[in-house]
């Protein structure tokens, strides 16, 4: 018996929702959004809690507000992140769940990967 699955609404938004998933995309960025759904960081404390530098934080928090999935609130000198989107604990905690493998951080370079025509 073949189960068929109604997925037009996700063929009809692929381009939107493969463009949020870029934001999951990468173990540093999973991280970020993990530690957000804490609630608001400033980029101090998250690039100290991530053992990273700012600058490198800074790249990381370009592309995740480009995607709107965190927003920021200024307190003088210093810029607070948030978690934006209601979406992101539901999709980190779906991840969660798969309990994947754990892969050598070789395997999490992208171009390693063979490309299929």
């Amino acid at each position: 018996m073949t189960i068929h699955h109604n997925y037009s609404e996700l063929n009809e938004n692929a381009l939107s929702t493969a463009r949020f998933l870029v934001g999951f995309a990468n173990p540093t960025r999973l991280r970020i959004l993990s530690r957000l759904l804490d609630g608001e960081c400033s980029v101090g404390d998250m690039a100290e809690w991530l053992n990273i530098s700012q600058s490198a934080l800074s790249q990381h928090l370009a592309k995740l507000r480009e995607l709107q999935l965190v927003a920021t609130r200024r307190h003088r000198q210093t810029i607070f992140y948030s978690a934006a989107s209601p979406h992101i604990e539901l999709l980190l905690s779906t991840l969660n769940g798969l309990r994947l493998p754990k892969a050598d951080i070789q395997d999490i370079n992208i171009g390693a990967y063979p490309r299929h025509a």
